[in-house]
């Protein structure tokens, strides 16, 4: 599945995908934008390698808005979080959803 992002390129692969949670493996290219935006479930992101600095408006548990996130780092999301992300360098992350996310592939 390929994102829509303000430059750059995002493309995400199905780990699993069942009614309870969903997982998937995103490549980010440096200078991606991967713009603000919501889910309704809870989303739990881990970054495997790249850096990338987080960006949105509201409460999250692990690194604040604006921090900047190397690998190894995680961040959990509430559900209707503003949240997104600025491409500092090649990444690749981790998400999980749960329950499962329609925009999860």
């Amino acid at each position: 599945m390929e994102y829509k992002t303000g430059g750059g390129i995002a493309t995400g692969e199905r780990l699993w995908h069942e009614e309870d949670s969903a997982m998937q493996m995103i490549y980010l290219s440096k200078g991606t934008v991967f713009p603000t935006h919501i889910h309704q479930e809870h989303e739990h992101v881990i970054l495997v390698n790249g850096a990338m600095r987080l960006i949105g408006r509201g409460t999250i548990s692990g690194p604040q808005l604006g921090s900047t996130l190397m690998p190894g780092a995680s961040v959990y999301f509430t559900p209707h979080t503003i949240h997104g992300f600025e491409i500092l360098e090649n990444s690749r992350v981790i998400g999980v959803t749960i329950p499962a996310s329609e925009a999860y592939p």
